[in-house]
This record gives structure tokens, sequence and C-alpha cells, in this order.
């Protein structure tokens, strides 16, 4: 194989893996920008589209958190 062709084949091979890998799609939670961290008995969900912020409290095993209104 000649030199040229060698560079069209690896340019060709590296141009295909980014095509494939940026045909993925997102999962929902990703595509809606949303993000928590958990620890302590808090949940801190973030939206990384917007930028917004709130806090969830957990009272109990089983119950349901008590979140804020997300920040402006």
């Amino acid at each position: 194989m000649t030199y040229p062709k060698a560079l069209f084949f690896g340019l060709a091979l590296i141009a295909a893996a980014i095509l494939a890998v940026g045909s993925g799609r997102d999962a929902p939670a990703q595509a809606s920008g949303a993000y928590e961290i958990q620890g302590g008995g808090e949940i801190w969900r973030l939206n990384t589209l917007t930028g917004q912020v709130s806090r969830c409290s957990v009272t109990g095993i089983g119950e349901q958190p008590t979140c804020t209104a997300w920040s402006n």
C-alpha cells in the first residue's frame, strides 16, 4: 500500500469513529440537564442546562424527600 492510500484510509477511519461516537443518543436525564448529588441525608439537584439548584432533605427510609424551589 502506498503512503497516500494509507494516509487516506487512516483519516477515513478516524472520521468514521468520530461520526459513530457523535451519533449516539443522550440518556433522558442528560438531555434534560438533570443531575443529582447525594450524601448525608441531603440531595442537591442541579440542572446543568439552566444552572438552577434545589436542595432536598430526606427524613426517613422509604419517605419522599422534601425539596426547596428551584433557584432563579
